[in-house]
């Protein structure tokens, strides 16, 4: 056994439930990854946008995806997102570090961004708390 070289990571485990959105989803990340941005008249910025019940897996199909794809991941709540007409919560930290990971030098040559709780904004972009 040669112990200069890395262990070999196994795939991502991918539940039975979440197999299909697994593989459109790296389909994507692949084409999108492949594809001569420079050659393009238009930017590509692709998104995806995956529902589900809360605990049916989507933070967990995110780290997957970006895990197989060796893309860093970024995981943001809307509930750290600032509130309407609140000074105290999120929106100070949470887009100076989006663009901070957008410009380190892992997120360049692609990332995942992973935006949780959508569910809870409602109406105007305001918050709803609780059940």
């Amino acid at each position: 056994m040669n112990t200069n070289e890395p262990p070999e990571i196994p795939p991502p485990l991918v539940l039975p439930h979440q197999a299909e959105a697994f593989e459109r989803i790296c389909a994507v990340a692949r084409a999108v990854l492949n594809t001569n941005h420079s050659e393009l008249p238009i930017k590509i910025r692709p998104s995806l946008f995956v529902t589900g019940p809360s605990g049916s897996g989507k933070s967990y199909l995110a780290r997957a995806v970006a895990e197989s794809m060796g893309l860093p991941l970024l995981s943001v709540s809307i509930s750290e997102w600032v509130l309407i007409s609140s000074t105290r919560r999120g929106a100070a930290s949470t887009w100076p570090s989006i663009c901070r990971f957008l410009a380190s030098p892992a997120a360049r040559d692609g990332c995942v961004i992973f935006t949780d709780e959508l569910d809870k904004l409602r109406g105007h972009g305001g918050y709803r708390s609780g059940g």
